[in-house]
């Protein structure tokens, strides 16, 4: 049963141990599911009736990362169509079985919250006038997420615990709160994250393609914008998805990925810049950056030397003081000699570059 204007949560109906007062969207035993591990809170409202003909004060006590709040004003701001749909109960046995009830609060909604109304001190207690319902909110947060400590790696849920007591004088309501939480982090594929197309020419069409990842076992929205740019033609680039639609953004499920298809057809001689953002919706401290750069000129340059291995290097997770080698083959194409002169740039540490010509050509 649903409640018009109210979350789903609203119809879950419990008693107190004595009957005195009664508790909607607060079961005895809750899962709180799917919940972002990135120094937010969720919130879940709940609402106490006074079930008697006199005044009755309810004391609320809290145990682990949980407070209540009777004014809180991120949930007095949600619409009435928000509120529908703010709560998902995906599990929700009979009320006589006690069972746990799974919750899902919606991230979308919940990132519109401003965490200094959440960062205000909650209540212990609620003065409930005879048949009167008062309606409160319940507030978890998780350990803020940590630096991101590199691609690769595999973020999965955890589990955290809390209780809530309401009492008044005799009378007891006990909730066990489990929360299943976990670190959302964007990733991109390659990890250097940059595509430089070299010797472009005015008119031709070039590809290139990345793909952005989440390293999660949670969800992720994401969306990428320019953030600054020497091009003035934005129409010579195109993001595009596996289905040649314009892309900038859109949902990755756990452990998904998809590729953005990158097409460039230059309108204008010169060298130009693009620098794009990708960011984690439900973390803003997950982001990554990626480069674009292309030097075009008015007509095609003869060629002299080919680039025979990937042009993207990485060399993967490092120790300090320890050397690591990757191969970079060239091949000369021309009838003459060719000299190479190789350029870093870029904050690359302690790198060095070394040659060796081979039979046929190609130097490595």
């Amino acid at each position: 049963m649903t409640v018009r204007g109210q979350p789903a949560n609203y119809a879950l109906l419990w008693r107190s141990a004595e009957g005195r007062f009664s508790v909607r969207g607060l079961p005895p035993r809750v899962h709180l599911d799917r919940v972002y591990t990135n120094g937010l809170h969720a919130l879940v409202p709940f609402w106490i009736t006074n079930e008697t003909d006199q005044d009755v004060t309810v004391e609320l006590a809290t145990e682990g990362p949980l407070k209540v709040q009777q004014q809180n004003a991120n949930w007095s701001a949600v619409s009435t169509a928000q509120r529908e749909t703010y709560v998902d109960v995906t599990t929700a046995p009979a009320a006589e079985d006690r069972g746990e009830v799974t919750m899902v609060c919606s991230a979308t909604i919940q990132r519109e919250f401003s965490e200094v109304f959440n960062q205000l001190g909650g209540v212990s207690s609620v003065q409930l006038a005879a048949r009167k319902t008062a309606e409160l909110v319940l507030l978890f947060v998780a350990e803020a997420a940590e630096t991101d400590s590199g691609d690769g790696q595999r973020y999965e849920y955890e589990t955290h615990g809390g209780h809530v007591t309401l009492r008044a004088d005799t009378d007891l309501y006990d909730v066990t709160l489990r929360a299943s939480t976990c670190r959302s982090v964007l990733e991109m594929e390659p990890p250097t994250s940059r595509i430089y197309i070299d010797d472009c020419v005015i008119g031709r069409t070039y590809e290139r393609a990345l793909r952005v990842r989440n390293a999660s076992a949670i969800g992720l929205d994401w969306t990428m914008t320019v953030v600054e740019t020497t091009d003035p033609s934005l129409s010579a680039l195109q993001l595009l998805d596996s289905d040649m639609r314009p892309l900038s953004g859109g949902h990755l499920g756990a452990r998904g990925d998809t590729q953005v298809l990158v097409r460039y057809t230059p309108h204008a001689a010169g060298e130009f810049l693009s620098r794009f953002l990708v960011e984690n919706s439900n973390d803003p401290a997950s982001l990554r950056y990626w480069v674009f750069r292309a030097r075009v000129s008015q007509r095609q340059k003869l060629r002299r030397v080919e680039l025979l291995s990937d042009p993207d290097i990485s060399f993967g997770d490092c120790t300090s003081g320890v050397w690591y080698s990757r191969d970079i083959r060239f091949k000369n194409v021309s009838d003459t000699p060719v000299v190479m002169r190789l350029r870093v740039e870029g904050n690359t540490g302690g790198l060095t570059m070394k040659s060796a010509v081979r039979a046929d050509g190609a130097s490595a």
